[in-house]
């Protein structure tokens, strides 16, 4: 765990650059598959690949749809900015960078694909979105039920309505031999 600075700017090529660096850093491959970025603000959601084409983000791609629905959708078209920020994952399967505020300062810790040795259980976890209500620009809108619960995930190679977060528990053992979770990564995004 150590602490890391994150673009102070709302520019899209900044927090590109910075994520691309960061990953190349850490060695997160995204050449293969891309690399899916979750991030909680105080402001909302925002979902996001980084490949070899860069950055894209769910509330950008928001911003471009041009449907009547759009009107009574809100709180979608989130800003990436350190201001709100509070968590981001940036994940594949080679590995996962996980960013938090803490106070005033952002830490991060990196875990990567050389956990073979570690002993693990791999879970999976349907996201909420029980109706595609559109695709544009790489990302599906769904919506869960009629409180209007919406959110953005990048589509990707695989194909389906529903969403599924790829999880990863590393299990550790205590003084007394007792066994708990000692940590998680996010694996991957799926659709189903």
């Amino acid at each position: 765990m150590s602490t890391i600075e994150l673009p102070a700017s709302t520019e899209l090529k900044e927090w590109q650059d910075w994520l691309v660096t960061t990953a190349i850093t850490y060695h997160l491959e995204f050449d293969q598959a891309p690399l899916i970025l979750l991030a909680h603000t105080s402001e909302g959601v925002i979902w996001g690949k980084v490949d070899t084409d860069g950055l894209n983000l769910s509330g950008d791609a928001f911003g471009k749809w041009k449907d009547p629905i759009k009107s009574r959708i809100t709180h979608l078209d989130v800003i990436l900015e350190s201001r709100t920020l509070q968590q981001l994952r940036l994940f594949n399967h080679s590995g996962e960078l996980l960013v938090w505020r803490d106070r005033e300062q952002f830490k991060c810790a990196v875990k990567g694909s050389d956990d073979q040795h570690a002993e693990t259980i791999d879970s999976q976890y349907f996201l909420w979105g029980t109706e595609l209500l559109a695709e544009f620009a790489g990302f599906k809108l769904l919506q869960e039920g009629e409180r209007g619960l919406w959110h953005i995930p990048p589509t990707l190679e695989t194909s389906g309505e529903k969403a599924q977060l790829n999880i990863r528990h590393y299990i550790a053992y205590d003084d007394m031999g007792q066994a708990y979770l000692s940590g998680t990564r996010l694996l991957g995004l799926e659709w189903r």
